[in-house]
């Protein structure tokens, strides 16, 4: 961005953000897998899209190679606490690329035995998107502020 570029514009670029922001936020979890202990025992086809896998090779899988190691923590206190609730993670494809995700899981039986089903959507556009409307406020804050002063 220029400092040629007008507050009106500016302010423009941050609506057109906040939209696409929404949208992203709204888009649903398309992507499951299942796993018993850290072994992936179902997938659909949209989680092997999303990480770059055939079913087939997702079968059987230690689910823990889909992520970098310094997701492990966060993963382990969500897996110990059972919880439910959606949270945000960095993830791995099977050529080792990162990409964010938003995630949650259920608890369930599979086959008489414990299992947790994982729900995902990949939230790396969002992610970028939010860096970059932050940085677009503060800019923006910034020039209004020397505008009003000048």
């Amino acid at each position: 961005m220029t400092e040629t570029t007008s507050l009106d514009d500016l302010y423009g670029q941050i609506k057109t953000l906040k939209v696409r922001c929404t949208e992203l936020e709204q888009a649903p979890f398309t992507a499951t897998a299942t796993h018993s202990g850290s072994i992936i025992v179902e997938a659909n086809q949209a989680f092997a899209d999303l990480v770059s896998y055939t079913r087939d090779e997702l079968k059987g899988l230690n689910a823990w190679t889909l992520f970098p190691p310094e997701s492990y923590p966060l993963l382990m206190q969500k897996l110990q606490t059972k919880s439910e609730r959606p949270y945000e993670v960095m993830a791995q494809n099977k050529y080792g690329e990162p990409f964010m995700i938003e995630m949650y899981g259920t608890n369930h039986e599979y086959k008489g035995e414990p299992a947790r089903t994982v729900h995902v959507r990949n939230i790396s556009e969002l992610h970028t998107l939010r860096q970059k409307l932050d940085q677009l406020e503060k800019d923006y804050k910034r020039r209004k502020w020397v505008a009003e002063r000048a």
